[in-house]
């Protein structure tokens, strides 16, 4: 993974929730100082991303700037994502859509949606465990 054949490993590094990619920056700088590339997205309304909280309704519009980065990808380039908390869900629906471009994927204290429910289910979960606590 990486620096045989003197390659450099892409991190795609996703935050997690009320957070932004501001939240990687020790990470990122000893990465980067390992000599690999890395990525520390927003997503939408979250960190510099411009977009407001009215303005993302569904987890699919929140989860667009990891989405639209991975298309851009070229095509035989693979990258290592990193998702942290509710950034695990993010990382599992690139893993879904784009397989042929992910070398692996790190669940930092992430969710892990598991294979008998629809990914939507974890989302759920969380929502009526926050409604219970308020």
């Amino acid at each position: 993974m990486g620096d045989s054949n003197n390659q450099t490993t892409h991190f795609v590094l996703i935050h997690g929730i009320a957070s932004g990619a501001w939240a990687w920056y020790k990470v990122r700088t000893m990465l980067e100082a390992a000599g690999h590339s890395v990525t520390a997205l927003d997503m939408s309304a979250s960190g510099v991303n411009t977009k407001t909280l009215e303005e993302v309704v569904t987890f699919d519009q929140y989860n667009e700037p990891l989405i639209e980065f991975m298309a851009s990808l070229a095509e035989n380039e693979k990258v290592v994502l990193v998702g942290h908390s509710l950034g695990g869900l993010n990382v599992a629906f690139a893993m879904e859509k784009f397989p042929e471009k992910i070398s692996l994927a790190v669940f930092v204290t992430a969710f892990l949606p598991d294979t008998e429910h629809r990914p939507s289910y974890m989302l759920e979960k969380v929502a009526q465990f926050i409604l219970f606590c308020i």
